[in-house]
């Protein structure tokens, strides 16, 4: 039998390993992976045990002798742990270029500019696991974001081809900036004579992909265009009239509710009429945009709409009977924003500043794996009873999403002391915490309830343009914060402080250490409102999906 058994490739799947091992008992399992402009193999992985649960691929592994391998943003920075970078290979193995063809040598083996080290472009996206390990995240140019969500193409054809009337297909991203990027789809017939539907094509990838991976828009072409080296040439792709292809009957809103909320979606998704029978996730929305449906309606015309009621039946015409007048009666949601399998969700506690607006960087740069969850809620009231009613409704809609421990806890500003107090809760009643993670949270001081003109001052600087709805709940939610109790926690905690502080980030580190011995401390780019958004927001979702415990810098002491 063979003493080595070598698997080549970049996204090598994880069934084929043990298959390998029952097909080969005795001998050494390697992958192996790189590129042919620098030696074919540039990379290994010996596979000597099992990978942990959260590995959604062999790992790419490690630089062969005598060759490097970087993984850099745009600016060519070097990427910390767990955030996604391009991947680029230099060393000895490195070919002078392409044979008669300098442009394209030029363009994909680059000098970097600051070490002067020449680089082979790969296209390809990768990680750097703690340890040093390599995670192979897919191609580049084979990734889109539409509407928030990260999406593989070759997902998408693989799905169309898996129709027995497709011979070929391909997905492709279209729209021009400022309009928003919408999925398209060419398909090749099996029977020119007798092509699929669009209806029915998309029926078929509903009970494969989710709903935000369906295009709108499938075409039926003749021929795939290709370039002269044999790729896709999307220049050549037929152009789809967008605003031909409709979704379902064409009506228009009848009530002042219908066509109040035809205004909205059509402001968030880019569109230039919305029918009643619209259904919001089929017409380009999503989860996060659900959330700033919810906070327009709520913040510009006083309506109450409940954000569970828009999963649950998302046509137009079917929420308008959910519109409700503000009240002042509070009421919990929970958003999955972003979807997976593997371990426990992540739960953001929404600030009272930017609701939904906070995270919505942080999901859009989210990888695939653990699942994103958004905690949305007001506190209207600013007695000392109205923070426990929160935290009541809070936990009991955390349980219901999932019944038992250990609960992963995140929250920016505001929303990282109610995380805390979430955390307190659930832990009095005998439930496990893994981690609370507080990003550019302060301490309330108790008497800041009692302080009117010290909560001017903070909403002066919060809230521009004179919104006095909003500034009215954030009022309220400092009030109430102010009488958190914050009591010690046995869950570690770490706080995550911006760098720009308006003081000393010592004083911060140090009044939480007071309440809070298990505390880790790490500091990350921008300044209070900025550092949960982009650029800077990739950063952070790479440090809020690592373990618990993983990138955590000890400081503060």
């Amino acid at each position: 039998p063979p003493r080595l058994v070598m698997l080549s490739g970049d996204w090598i799947p994880l069934d084929l390993v043990p298959r390998s091992r029952e097909r080969f008992p005795a001998s050494r399992l390697v992958s192996l992976g790189g590129a042919t402009e620098a030696a074919i193999w540039s990379i290994v992985h010996p596979i000597d045990s099992e990978l942990a649960a959260d590995w959604h691929s062999v790992p790419y592994g490690r630089p062969l002798a005598n060759q490097r391998f970087h993984i850099l943003d745009h600016a060519f920075h070097d990427r910390p742990d767990w955030v996604p970078g391009e991947l680029f290979i230099a060393g000895d193995g490195l070919a002078r270029g392409y044979w008669g063809d300098p442009q394209r040598t030029q363009d994909r083996f680059v000098t970097h500019p600051a070490t002067g080290e020449r680089l082979y472009r790969t296209g390809d996206l990768g990680r750097y696991r703690p340890g040093g390990l390599i995670e192979f995240l897919g191609r580049d140019d084979h990734q889109v974001k539409i509407a928030g969500h990260r999406i593989e193409l070759g997902e998408i054809e693989a799905a169309l081809a898996s129709h027995p009337a497709v011979a070929r297909a391909v997905a492709h991203a279209i729209g021009t900036p400022p309009a928003p990027r919408r999925l398209a789809a060419y398909v090749v017939p099996a029977d020119p004579a007798a092509p699929p539907t669009p209806d029915e094509l998309r029926a078929h990838l509903a009970e494969r992909l989710p709903s935000y991976m369906v295009p709108r828009h499938i075409l039926a072409i003749d021929a795939i265009p290709l370039s002269p080296n044999g790729k896709l040439d999307k220049a050549k792709l037929p152009t789809i009239q967008t605003q031909q292809v409709s979704l379902g009957v064409s009506e228009l809103p009848l009530s002042k509710d219908e066509a109040l909320l035809a205004k909205l979606w059509g402001e968030l998704l880019s569109l230039d009429q919305v029918k009643r029978s619209d259904h919001f996730f089929e017409i380009g929305g999503n989860s996060l945009l659900a959330v700033r449906m919810v906070n327009g309606l709520r913040e510009r015309h006083h309506l109450a709409l409940p954000l569970r009621q828009i999963f649950a039946d998302p046509v137009l015409a079917n929420l308008t009977s959910h519109l409700r007048p503000v009240d002042g009666e509070m009421s919990v949601d929970l958003t999955t924003l972003v979807d997976g399998e593997a371990g426990q969700p992540l739960f953001f506690v929404l600030d009272s500043l930017s609701e939904g607006r906070a995270v919505v960087d942080i999901a859009d740069c989210w990888l695939p794996g653990r699942p994103l969850v958004a905690v949305s809620g007001r506190i209207d009231a600013e007695g000392p009873e109205a923070l426990p009613a929160y935290i009541t409704k809070a936990v009991a809609a955390i349980r219901q999403r999932q019944p038992n421990g250990p609960y992963g806890l995140a929250g920016y500003s505001t929303g990282g002391l109610l995380a805390w107090e979430i955390a307190a809760s659930l832990e009095r009643a005998g439930d496990s915490v893994s981690t609370v993670t507080m990003i550019d949270s302060r301490p309330l001081p108790s008497a800041l309830a009692r302080d009117r003109e010290a909560i001017s001052r903070i909403l002066s600087r919060a809230v521009s343009g004179g919104d006095d709805t909003l500034a009215g709940h954030l009022s309220s939610t400092i009030a109430a914060v102010s009488h958190a109790r914050l009591a010690k926690l046995k869950a570690p905690v770490r706080l995550l402080q911006a760098e720009k502080q308006p003081g000393d980030l010592w004083d911060t580190a140090i009044a939480w250490r007071n309440r809070q011995t298990a505390l880790a401390v790490e500091t990350i780019g921008g300044d209070h409102f900025t550092c949960v958004r982009a650029p800077y927001a990739s950063a952070l979702a790479g440090l809020l999906q690592a373990p618990s415990g993983a990138r955590m810098t000890e400081m503060a002491k």
